[in-house]
């Protein structure tokens, strides 16, 4: 019996391997640590391990009275730690895009939405924008075992 070796035989192990790979948390199998959200992961879902951060950083225009705000998260899995709000130093802010930067951190494992309204004057019932991810937070321990 012969058996095949070379680049042709090593080529196609890894595209074998590759192709069973997850296309989420950037190809990786384990829940990601520290993970940074924009207005691109609306309506998606992440995995992360307990205690990581979650960085979401959201386009906003202080200038025009509108301001964003949690509507739905459980605080018991992740919680709220910090917002900064970076203004427009150049030009006009009521036309230039501010941003405001939120960050969280995964306190225990469990599934919880974070859901976030960009409204004016804290008016529920007029939203302008919206955003809404599903958090999925793993045992750290279960991550070592892997």
């Amino acid at each position: 019996m012969r058996i095949a070796r070379g680049p042709a035989v090593l080529v196609s192990v890894v595209l074998a391997a590759l192709a069973g790979c997850p296309a989420g948390n950037h190809g990786a199998s384990a829940p990601a640590a520290e993970i940074e959200l924009t207005a691109a992961d609306d309506g998606g879902a992440i995995e992360v391990a307990d205690g990581a951060t979650i960085r979401l950083t959201l386009s906003a225009n202080d200038g025009l009275g509108l301001e964003w705000f949690i509507t739905q998260l459980d605080s018991e899995i992740v919680e709220f730690r910090d917002r900064e709000q970076t203004l427009v130093q150049i030009g006009d802010p009521t036309v230039e895009p501010a941003t405001e930067r939120w960050f969280f951190r995964a306190v225990r494992p469990g599934t919880t939405t974070l859901q976030l309204l960009y409204l004016q004057n804290q008016d529920a019932t007029l939203p302008v924008d919206s955003f809404q991810v599903t958090i999925t937070v793993t045992a750290a321990s279960s991550i070592a075992g892997q």
